[in-house]
């Protein structure tokens, strides 16, 4: 009888130890996966602006009589600080 308690006393540890490391696997693939969307939405957050901004600057410099008058870079890099658009109306 006592070898009997034995062994289903380690297939309890054994089991409950298992189950242990299957949930924090779980939760550490639960963790990245969240974070990652997190990431995703900053991003397309940005793109939106990106693509906002673009549209913005297509519509004026299509507008009749309006012409791009001056575009500042960031400290000689290729990084555009301001355009500045002239109307001939």
């Amino acid at each position: 009888m006592e070898s009997q308690k034995g062994i289903t006393m380690m297939s309890l540890v054994i089991y409950v130890s298992s189950f242990l490391i299957i949930a924090g696997i779980i939760a550490a693939l639960t963790t990245f996966f969240y974070n990652n969307t997190a990431l995703i939405d900053s991003q397309t957050y940005s793109a939106a602006e990106y693509n906002k901004i673009n549209a913005y600057l297509v519509k004026e410099s299509e507008e009749k009589d309006n012409r791009i008058d001056s575009i500042e870079l960031i400290n000689g890099s290729d990084l555009v600080s301001s355009i500045s658009f002239t109307n001939r109306r």
